[in-house]
């Protein structure tokens, strides 16, 4: 058999694989388990209501949801072969960048007494703790989700979010 042949026969009856992408479903039940293990673990805040209102809440949210978003767009371009992760990772620069400009304007624009207070806060001793608590029950799902990515080629063109 020629080499040619062999290659003719290796390829035979191939289809194209479909474009990546993360299960919404188990991306829903992963925020779903971790609201279940916010209010089970940390419970409610009492002052929710009062803390809604304030910009700092709304400032925290849109940090978490950017990040949320861009990193789910980063891993969708890291599940693709020779996909280029720059632009996701220029937009993940870009929210981290802009989270530090605020905090580093927040903590110049302070008393220098009160500097390190500012920069720590009173919850750095157990928040990342309880942010791991949380994570440990989204985990699973967020890794079934990216269970479809990595196809061993990719399929054509698409939308820029999909392989």
């Amino acid at each position: 058999m020629k080499t040619d042949d062999l290659i003719d026969a290796l390829g035979a009856g191939l289809e194209p694989v479909g474009p990546a992408r993360l299960s919404p479903a188990a991306l829903t039940l992963a925020a779903a388990a971790a609201v279940v293990a916010v209010l089970f673990l940390l419970g409610l805040r009492p002052d929710l209501g009062a803390a809604v209102q304030g910009p700092a809440f709304w400032a925290k949210a849109a940090y978490t949801g950017a990040l949320a978003v861009v990193g789910g767009w980063l891993v969708l371009r890291l599940g693709c072969p020779g996909a280029s992760a720059r632009p996701p990772g220029l937009a993940f620069a870009a929210v981290v960048g802009a989270a530090l400009a605020v905090g580093a304007g927040e903590i110049l624009l302070s008393a220098p007494d009160a500097r390190m207070d500012v920069w720590l806060g009173d919850t750095w001793r157990y928040c990342s703790a309880n942010i791991l608590k949380v994570s440990v029950f989204a985990a699973p799902f967020i890794w079934l989700s990216a269970r479809g990515l990595a196809p061993t080629r990719r399929s054509g063109p698409g939308p820029p979010w999909a392989c």
